[in-house]
């Protein structure tokens, strides 16, 4: 079957901007390090769906599973690598572009409306930024578009099996990804009562019957979710409760907030997202003029004025909350779009191309590729990009570890980024604090030597961080690395080097003596060096000295080292009495792959304030346990 020239230009032109979406969608996919609320999806998508629920309940998680459920699927057959679970949001993202086109067109928007709004949806920093991450939001925009095409369909063309089966299903998904999809519910009503009244062909009976069957089968996509809401509910209320503030969001704050990013991207400067809210503003108000003089637009101006639910619905549920985040709006921009299409579309019936519409399109075009270019250079958030510390734990981490801490996207953000490690370890969550650190750790940590703890925002050398001052005094302090806002700490359980016949000695400025088992063996990379000091002060002393485990190439090159205070760093040299004997477990992590070679392991004391070490009664600054090789 042949089409005419412009209906072939006009499926060549829709078919190129869905492409151009996908290649913005997927360019520079895992640029950005993965967010936490990325971390969350992940984890509970991982899980399984035997243990998401009970998961749900033990964390208070608010936002719905279905979401979750759909993405551990595909995670399971493209991977768990922030690539793939990324990926999973972009064909969402894709697939809503296309969506938007049949919408458009069953709203009969025309050929010029439907490319400039499919143009602008594709080159959306806004869309393509969530398009970008492993949340929610670009699934939930896609579903709601399908079932705005089933709504719209059902009044058009009448009740059908297939449409109503397909709206429930695309409702009940919508709803399962985010709270705040809830008002598409009523601006589908809103833009029913609006078109039925104004096109007036149905009777009282029928309107009525219409309405029931319209209102059972919304009952059906809400039936799914309804667990969700009774579980989430408190948690929801007792969170806002929590942030609720006596400073309610100015509504004009409000649009300007949503209206900015919407146009802007949320990597734009504050000034590029004003004007663009101003911009978008006036060509909302200009669309829905220009919409007005077409009678038969009805459908598409209560499409694009049905917006006004959801941002009443923002501005009521965050009334006493004073910051709000326009992503939960997300499914609500195809909306806007439409009408700033008709603001800058040329005229239905138009015979010539007029050269202002051009022009505006071709800057509005040149607009959203600048903006698209600042998405795309933004900074990356250093403070929370833990790819470079992952990169490292990824070889130093062994089967059988444990890893303890208290977020749930900690091990999520570790198996996506060291897909190898998934499994490998054993997670075990951390609410440990002094009061209750001595009845949780013990059973949080046996089962392995090694123990890491991850802490995210706490200092791990403060007194109330429970699970660490355990560690300390219970276990061999190894090693730590820190990034921006998180560290983590290796601690190993039983030094490999105890209950040796062997022990060498020796006396530190007629000071401090210390004995310690012969050391030799093999290394390899992330492999625990270990022993046990025994030091014993010979007189009261009165300086602060730092003790030093090192491991040394031939070249006296240092490979490894660890200093502190005795017993981790919990009791240090001032005050040891004259006669005490400390065992102090100290350990070393091989961080890197060595070169073939001997390695020596040495121990030495220096003054903290001047550096000075500590003399052997030889002469020598330092103590050699023992030699180690690598072949």
């Amino acid at each position: 079957m042949k089409y005419p020239v412009a209906v072939t230009k006009i499926r060549i032109s829709l078919v190129a901007l869905v492409l151009l979406a996908f290649a913005l969608r997927l360019a520079f996919l895992d640029r950005r390090p993965l967010h936490f609320d990325e971390g969350n999806s992940i984890y509970f998508a991982w899980i399984g769906w035997d243990r998401l629920l009970a998961d749900v309940l033990r964390t208070g998680e608010t936002d719905p599973m279905i979401h979750r459920l759909t993405m551990g699927l595909w995670m399971r057959m493209a991977g768990i690598t922030p690539f793939a679970v990324r990926s999973y949001s972009a064909f969402y993202a894709v697939l809503t572009v296309a969506l938007f086109a049949r919408v458009l067109r069953l709203l009969r928007a025309g050929s010029s409306v439907t490319v400039v709004g499919c143009l602008l949806l594709a080159m959306s920093a806004f869309a393509i930024d969530y398009a970008q991450q492993a949340k929610g939001y670009a699934m939930g925009a896609c579903l709601v578009l399908l079932s705005w095409w089933m709504w719209i369909a059902w009044t058009r063309t009448g009740r059908s099996r297939v449409v109503m089966a397909v709206y429930v299903m695309s409702l009940a998904a919508a709803l399962g990804t985010h709270y705040y999809i809830v008002p598409i519910l009523g601006m589908h009503w809103l833009w029913w009562m609006a078109t039925v009244w104004k096109w007036g062909r149905v009777s009282l009976p029928g309107l009525r019957g219409d309405v029931i069957r319209r209102l059972l089968v919304q009952g059906l996509a809400l039936a799914p979710n309804a667990l969700w809401a009774a579980v989430s509910l408190p948690a929801v209320v007792g969170g806002s409760l929590g942030l609720s503030s006596h400073s309610p969001l100015n509504p004009v704050d409000l649009l300007r907030l949503v209206l900015g990013e919407w146009s802007a991207g949320t990597s734009a400067p504050e000034w590029a997202q004003t004007f663009g809210a101003i911009v978008f503003a006036g060509l909302i108000i200009l669309g829905l003029v220009r919409v007005q003089r077409d009678a038969k637009l009805c459908g598409l101006v209560w499409f694009g004025a049905s917006l006004v639910i959801p941002i009443t619905f923002a501005f009521l549920t965050q009334l006493r909350v004073t910051f709000f985040y326009p992503r939960f709006l997300l499914y609500a921009l195809p909306c806007v779009l439409a009408l700033v299409a008709v603001a800058l579309a040329p005229a239905r019936g138009a015979q010539a191309r007029p050269i202002a519409p051009r022009a505006a399109i071709a800057a509005c075009a040149l607009l959203l590729l600048a903006c698209i270019a600042g998405f795309y250079t933004s900074p990356i958030d250093s403070a929370n990009d833990y790819r470079p510390m992952l990169a490292a734990l990824r070889h130093w981490i062994r089967p059988g570890d444990i890893v303890l801490g208290t977020y749930i996207w900690m091990p999520a953000m570790m198996d996506s980024y060291a897909p190898e490690l998934a499994g490998s370890y054993a997670w075990r969550e951390d609410f440990a604090n002094p009061d209750n650190a001595n009845a949780l750790l013990p059973a949080a940590t046996v089962g392995s030597d090694r123990v890491w703890s991850l802490n995210y925002l706490r200092d791990p050398d403060a007194s109330d961080t429970g699970a660490v001052m355990w560690l300390r005094r219970e276990l061999a302090y190894v090693d730590r690395v820190s990034i921006g806002t998180l560290s983590v700490l290796l601690f190993s359980r039983n030094p490999s080097l105890s209950g040796q016949e062997t022990f060498l000695t020796a006396t530190f400025g007629d000071r401090i003596r210390i004995a310690a088992p012969h050391a030799r063996g093999s290394l390899s990379q992330g492999q625990i060096v270990e022993t046990d000091l025994q030091i014993t002060a010979l007189t009261p002393l009165e300086r602060f000295y730092a003790i030093s485990l090192q491991l040394v190439d031939v070249q006296n090159a240092l490979i490894a080292q660890n200093d502190g205070d005795a017993v981790n760093g919990l009791l240090p040299s001032i005050q040891w009495r004259s006669g005490d004997v400390i065992t102090d477990r100290r350990a070393l992590l091989i961080r890197e792959k060595l070169p073939s070679g001997t390695y020596r392991l040495l121990v030495a004391l220096y003054d903290r304030a001047t550096g000075e070490r500590l003399r052997t009664a030889d002469g020598a600054q330092d103590f050699t346990l023992g030699q180690f090789t690598v072949d």
